[in-house]
C-alpha cells in the first residue's frame, strides 16, 4: 500500500510532530510505502527531502503574487487564508504522490481542500477537534461556522474513512453529517520516548524527578503536587483548577498546584495566562499556584513524573494525549467528561471522570486522589498499563488494518 500522509506541518522543528513521525516509521516497518506532504511553515524549506528516511514534500505558502489577494480572499470566504493558496498546489502535489489512500489530518481546512484537488483519490479524514467542534464562548472550533459545517458534511460524504481520534469526536462527525458505516473512534498514539525502559524503576524515577522539578520551582518535595500541562487557551477550561483551589487548600493546605504551557490569545479573554493570574489573585491563591510557562519537550516527561495528579479540566476536547503520556509513568488523573480521553482512561481506572465546568467537582475528586495514598497508588499502576495501548505501532496496526479493509471494500 502506498500512504500520503498530508498534515499542516511535518519535521523534527515541532515536537508536537513526533506521534505522526513514530506512527509512520510504525507503518514502514510494516511495509507501507509512505510519503508525507505538509506545507513550508516556519523555518521549514519548501521542497522535497528526507526526514527520518521519509520523503517529505513542504509546499511553500507565501511568495507569489497572486498570494496577496488569495490569502485575504480565503480569510474572507473560508475563514482560512491558505485556502485558496492552497487549492493548486495541492492539485498539482498529489498526483505526483501516486497514493493509494491520502491520510489527511484534520477535515477542515485541509480535508476539505485536498477532496477538491484530487477527487479521484481515495481520501481518510483524521478528525483533531477544532476542525469540527464549536465552542463560541470559548473562541473555539471550525464546527462554529455555518458555511464551515456545510463544507464538512460534503466532505465527510466524499470521504473513504472518517477517524475520530475518539468516540465522541467520532459521534460529533456522525451529528454533523458523516455516515455512521465509515466513522470510527481510534485514538492517538504518543511516543515511544514516552514510556520507561524496563529496567527503569517507576518509583525511584518518580522520586528522581519529584526532587527535580521541586528544586527548579522552590518547592519542597514532600508538599502534594497536582500538574495543568498544556497550552493556556479557554476551551483547556484551566480557570476551573483556579477556581477549585481555595476548596483543594481548605482540605490539603500545603498542596501546590503547577500550570505549565505557553499562553494564548483570544478575543474575549486576551492573553489567557495573564487572565488566570488575576483571577488566583482575586481568589487569594496565587501563593499556592505556580505558572512555570513553556516546558522545554526533553523536560516533559519529568513534569508528568513529579505529579502526584495530573488535572485535565478541559471544557471540551477531542482527545488529549497529555493525559496518556504521563499514565505511562505512573501518574493518575482527574479528567472532564467531555475530553475524548476520559472514555478510555475512565474505564481503565487510572482517573476519576468529573463533569467540565464544574470547579467543585474538579475539588473534591483531587482532593480524594491526594487524600487517599492507596487510590493513588492503584490508579498509578493502572496507569502504567493503560498507557501501553497507545504505542506507535498497536494504533499503527489498526489504522492499517481499518484503511486495508476500506480499500478492499471500495475495488
Amino acid at each position: 500500500m502506498r500512504i500520503t500522509y498530508l498534515i499542516g506541518r511535518y519535521g523534527g522543528g515541532a515536537m508536537s510532530n513526533r506521534p505522526h513521525m513514530e506512527l509512520i516509521a510504525a507503518w514502514r516497518r510494516m511495509g507501507v510505502d509512505v510519503t508525507v506532504l505538509s506545507l513550508a511553515a516556519g523555518d521549514d524549506p519548501a521542497g522535497t527531502a528526507l526526514v527520518e528516511g521519509v520523503p517529505v514534500q513542504r509546499l511553500p505558502i507565501d511568495g507569489r503574487l497572486p498570494d496577496l489577494v488569495l490569502k485575504p480572499l480565503g480569510s474572507l470566504l473560508f475563514l482560512y487564508r491558505y485556502f485558496l493558496t492552497l487549492l493548486p498546489r495541492y492539485a498539482l502535489a498529489i498526483p505526483q504522490h501516486k497514493p493509494d489512500l491520502l491520510h489527511v489530518e484534520a477535515a477542515y481546512p485541509h480535508g476539505v481542500i485536498a477532496a477538491l484537488a484530487a477527487p479521484a483519490t481515495p481520501l481518510a479524514l483524521t478528525l483533531q477537534g477544532a476542525d469540527v467542534m464549536s465552542e463560541p464562548a470559548y473562541d473555539y472550533g471550525y464546527g462554529r461556522f455555518a458555511r464551515v459545517r456545510r463544507m464538512l458534511r460534503w466532505v465527510f460524504d466524499r470521504a473513504l474513512l472518517v477517524r475520530g481520534d475518539s468516540e465522541q469526536i467520532r459521534d460529533l462527525a456522525v451529528s454533523l453529517g458523516c455516515d455512521p458505516a465509515k466513522a470510527v473512534g481510534i485514538p492517538y498514539n504518543i511516543t515511544w520516548s514516552s514510556y520507561l525502559p524496563a529496567d527503569i524503576d517507576p518509583a525511584a524515577f518518580r522520586a528522581a524527578c519529584r526532587r527535580a522539578v521541586a528544586e527548579r520551582h522552590n518547592l519542597d518535595p514532600a508538599v502534594p503536587l497536582i500538574l495543568s500541562l498544556g497550552r493556556l487557551h479557554p476551551f483547556k477550561g484551566v480557570e476551573y483548577l483556579v477556581r477549585a483551589a481555595p476548596q483543594i487548600l481548605q482540605a490539603v493546605p500545603q498542596a501546590r498546584m503547577l500550570i505549565a504551557g505557553p499562553s494564548r490569545t483570544t478575543p474575549r479573554f486576551g492573553d489567557y495566562g495573564a487572565y488566570l493570574r488575576r483571577l488566583a489573585v482575586d481568589l487569594g491563591v496565587e501563593q499556592a499556584i505556580i505558572f512555570a510557562g513553556p516546558v522545554p519537550h526533553d523536560h516533559v516527561q519529568r513534569y508528568f513524573a513529579a505529579a502526584d495528579l495530573l488535572v485535565i479540566p478541559s471544557v471540551v476536547e477531542a482527545f488529549n494525549r497529555v493525559l496518556v503520556e504521563a499514565a505511562a509513568v505512573g501518574t493518575p488523573a482527574v479528567v472532564t467528561a467531555t475530553t475524548g480521553v476520559s472514555d478510555y482512561a475512565g474505564q481503565a481506572g487510572c482517573a476519576l471522570v468529573i463533569p467540565a465546568e464544574d470547579a467543585q467537582a474538579l475539588a473534591a475528586a483531587a482532593i480524594r486522589v491526594l487524600e487517599d495514598t492507596a487510590l493513588r497508588g492503584d490508579m498509578g499502576r493502572r496507569a502504567i498499563d493503560f498507557a501501553q495501548d497507545f504505542s506507535p505501532e498497536r494504533i499503527g496496526r489498526r489504522l492499517l488494518e481499518l484503511y486495508e479493509r476500506a480499500l478492499t471494500a471500495r475495488r
